[in-house]
């Protein structure tokens, strides 16, 4: 799969999609080393690890771990579990829909 596939597989746009991938070469990574490796702007890196983390896909090591905060890639059964749920509240909500359009 390309990576213009994987992205809009996984709903992401072209920096979260250079972020993720950028995880599976070496981890756990500071988010300056991350965004070096991604080839994104370093400004641009703090709101792109936060939708990666908010969608499942990274998380923060440890919150102990403060300066500086290093991320890792969810596993993948992790993150398929992730997107299960989240397909199944978007049916329940069309269901939802549906049955209160009628």
């Amino acid at each position: 799969m390309d990576d213009r596939q994987m992205g809009r597989v996984l709903g992401l746009n072209y920096y979260e999609l250079s972020l993720f991938k950028a995880l599976d070469k070496i981890e756990p990574l500071a988010l300056t080393d991350l965004a070096r490796t991604a080839k994104i702007p370093r400004s641009r890196s703090y709101d792109v690890i936060a939708s990666l983390v908010h969608r499942g896909l990274a998380k923060q090591k440890s919150k102990e771990f403060k300066r500086p905060m290093a991320f890792l890639r969810n596993p993948d059964s992790l993150i398929i579990g992730n997107y299960a749920k989240q397909f199944h509240a978007r049916l329940k909500a069309i269901k939802g829909a549906l049955k209160d359009g009628k």
